[in-house]
């Protein structure tokens, strides 16, 4: 016969265990809760409220490093610049949009980094808004989707257009290329196609934190564990613990850069990029400046083919900083030399500012256009496309008198 004191308290540690299941459970929710209110919190206030300077439009993604927050507000603010950002329902800053491209519409969606997404600039200054205000193809207005992240470079960009950006039947698409692109991809984990192209990526040197804001950091730590993809892709709460992680790892961390010996470099580059194992190709990314570029031209080259398979038209926009003397010479000079060899696809911005406009084109310091900037490129865009796409026309369009465009 049992002793009913046993049995009590078995049933009292089910009970006790039950509870403090259910109290971890509770405030997990409520963290979780919390930490998804955060960002709205800490953007743009309310009127009359003044204004939170805090650029935090950013969210994880489940294949993406980051993405950009859906109906995200926020001011961004420098010493040089304040503006506003807003993110539509599509994840793309700029005015809401709908999801089939209207009769009447040539669209163009714009891929690319901080340049292409009007780092410093209002919308409405940015090249691709006045792109869209000025330029006609046929009888066709044209609508220009601002596909610009900060920080991407062609992996994202090509995972992005393929997971989203084809579904929204762009006419063109118009790659912003910048120079620092190749140099982006050593600080990338990514899980490779039996192509060895991106289908997700991985930074481990960038971070969204709780607040929706882009924190970069020196290697992000590994955290392996069933379900913690998931929990890196949907959990705010679980982001927070690993922003925390992350700055307590980088206190013991004494990182260290993997180096290619250059017969290894050769070995490699003289083989088929699509044929190299993960580690060989990650390998090459993190120590080879050369691999690098060879990786983005094959990147650049998937985002053309997957474009033109769609019957999508390409042209590339090719940025040229204002200070480059932290790249490589040779990877400068092969992106430069890639675009004057394709006449009619590439524009190369390296002319487009004479010397006594640089002061007026680029934030001190920050080195991304200003308005004027914008404007210039917009200009030498739209005239380029003019000679490049088929029945495009310049069409000024005056904002002031111009009538409201039904959506």
């Amino acid at each position: 016969m049992s002793d009913p004191r046993n049995t009590g308290s078995r049933w009292g540690w089910v009970a006790n265990l039950v509870l403090a299941l259910a109290s971890v459970s509770v405030s997990l929710a409520l963290g979780e809760l919390l930490f998804r209110a955060l960002p709205a919190w800490s953007g743009e206030k309310a009127p009359g409220e003044g204004k939170a300077y805090r650029f935090n439009p950013f969210r994880p993604d489940p294949y993406l490093p980051f993405a950009l927050r859906e109906g995200a507000r926020a001011v961004h603010q420098t010493e040089h610049f304040e503006v506003g950002v807003s993110i539509n329902e599509s994840g793309l800053r700029g005015p809401s949009i709908p999801a089939t491209r209207p009769p009447g519409r040539y669209r163009v969606l714009v891929l690319g980094d901080s340049f292409a997404f009007g780092w410093g600039v209002e919308e409405a200054d940015s090249f691709g808004a006045r792109l869209a205000q000025g330029l006609r193809v046929g009888t066709d207005r044209v609508e220009v989707l601002n596909g610009g992240v900060p920080g991407w470079s062609a992996d994202d960009q090509l995972i992005f257009l393929e997971r989203r950006g084809l579904d929204l039947s762009p006419d063109l698409v118009l790659m912003v290329e910048t120079e620092n692109d190749p140099d982006d991809l050593q600080w990338k984990e990514l899980e490779l196609d039996e192509g060895a192209l991106p289908v997700r990526a991985r930074s481990t040197h960038r971070i969204v934190d709780h607040r929706g804001r882009l924190r970069t950091v020196r290697g992000v730590p590994a955290v392996d564990f069933p379900g913690e993809e998931w929990l890196r892709s949907h959990s705010y709460l679980w982001n927070a613990v690993r922003f925390r992680l992350t700055k307590l790892h980088l206190r013991f961390l004494e990182s260290t850069s993997p180096t290619l010996d250059p017969d290894e470099e050769e070995r490699l580059l003289g083989r088929p990029l699509a044929r190299l194992t993960p580690s060989e190709l990650q390998r090459g990314l993190r120590s080879s400046p050369r691999f690098r570029l060879a990786y983005h031209r094959m990147l650049r080259g998937a985002i053309e083919a997957r474009s033109r398979s769609r019957g999508i038209s390409v042209r590339r926009l090719l940025v040229t900083f204002s200070d480059r003397s932290s790249f490589d010479p040779q990877v400068l000079e092969g992106l430069h030399r890639d675009c004057a060899a394709s006449e009619g696809i590439c524009l190369d911005t390296r002319d487009f500012f004479e010397d006594r406009e640089q002061a007026e084109a680029f934030y001190p310091g920050d080195g991304h256009w200003t308005p004027f900037g914008h404007r210039r490129v917009a200009e030498r865009l739209s005239a380029w496309l003019e000679r490049t796409l088929p029945s495009a026309a310049a069409a000024p369009i005056d904002r002031e008198d111009e009538a409201p465009d039904p959506q």
